[in-house]
């Protein structure tokens, strides 16, 4: 709040300066104190027995999340993959962080490589700041492609710049899609297509969390039960200053694009015969006869505490998660749709 606002508000002096003496210093920001502050604070948890004290570490490379050697040729079993959703400055599209090569088939339409632009792997702690670069609040962040060391001389980092001022920025993920949606629903698409993996049938599952700090009416909240929008429903807001009209509309898009995912999945991925809810109260307990293994696409709301918001962030504090377990768990048909998909993941008979 003292050094990294002050510095983006104030960027013309410096860059003045960096114009004058040709130089570009990088790192010792706001950016670099939360990537090894993510590193230090996953060292000191104790080991138990879901965390063992051979966890990775966070200043390990990202690939060595999902292979257990360097060439990557053994995939580390039971490990899940993990997309990082981040958003490419120049064009607003999707620039992410994949454990596999980008090679063939691509599922991501009009997205980018991280990797790949930078030719070389990140630390996990960078991995997972780069989703999160948020205006003011974090610099935006620079890929500078890896230079093969077989060169006479490498150069330094403040010397690997374009000369004409060129440069390729990382910033928050949620800039393109808040809810990273976009990216499981054309994953979910790809390992659908035929002949992908032999003679195996995928059929995903989607499970969505949403924490928006706001208490809604259940029945808003998207999900498999037959509902229909209503067109001629408009939500109300304060009258803002003309100023603000402009970045608030950008800023609220992203939830606007949130909102045709969330029925885009659950046209694709809820069951064909609707009728089965209508059979089903509230509460669990109160079905009779479900038929639950046709529904792929389950979605959790994550109310607010009262007047306190509930984010969804890289840390929680300990109220806040036995508010999400305890609390928010039980409203708004979350235990119900809990229920719904724990029967849709038994094995089948």
């Amino acid at each position: 709040m003292l050094v990294d606002i002050p510095r983006a508000l104030f960027t013309p002096l410096p860059q003045i300066v960096r114009l004058i003496s040709h130089q570009e210093p990088r790192g010792g920001d706001r950016a670099e104190a939360l990537e090894r502050a993510f590193e230090h604070l996953w060292r000191t948890i104790p080991p138990s027995a879901k965390q063992p004290a051979t966890r990775i570490d966070f200043a390990r490379p990202f690939l060595s999340l999902f292979y257990a050697d360097d060439k990557g040729k053994q995939i580390r079993a039971g490990m899940p993959v993990w997309i990082a959703n981040g958003t490419d400055l120049a064009t607003g599209s999707r620039l992410i962080t994949v454990p596999f090569r980008p090679d063939g088939n691509w599922p991501f339409p009009a997205a980018v490589d991280a990797l790949s632009a930078l030719g070389a792997d990140v630390r996990i702690s960078t991995a997972i700041n780069d989703t999160a670069r948020f205006s003011y609040l974090e610099p935006a962040g620079e890929l500078l492609a890896y230079e093969s060391p077989n060169q006479k001389k490498l150069p330094i980092l403040d010397e690997r710049r374009q000369p004409n001022g060129t440069a390729r920025e990382i910033i928050d993920g949620g800039y393109f899609e808040n809810e990273g949606l976009q990216t499981a629903l054309d994953l979910a698409n790809w390992l659908q297509q035929p002949g992908l993996l032999a003679n195996r049938t995928v059929e995903p599952i989607i499970v969505q969390a949403t924490g928006d700090g706001e208490v809604l009416p259940i029945e808003t909240v998207v999900r498999c039960e037959p509902r229909k929008d209503d067109p001629s429903a408009i939500t109300t807001t304060r009258r803002p200053l003309q100023l603000l009209a402009p970045p608030l509309g950008l800023y609220n898009v992203r939830g606007g694009h949130s909102a045709v995912l969330l029925r885009e999945a659950r046209t694709e991925f809820c069951a064909e015969d609707k009728r089965q809810f209508n059979q089903c109260d509230v509460l669990p307990v109160r079905c009779l006869a479900p038929q639950p293994a046709t529904q792929r696409f389950f979605h959790f709301y994550l109310p607010g505490d009262g007047d306190k918001s509930l984010p969804l962030n890289w840390i929680l504090s300990d109220s806040t998660a036995r508010f999400i377990w305890n609390d928010a768990m039980q409203q708004g048909g979350n235990l119900r749709e809990a229920w719904i998909m724990q029967q849709a993941l038994k094995p089948s008979q």
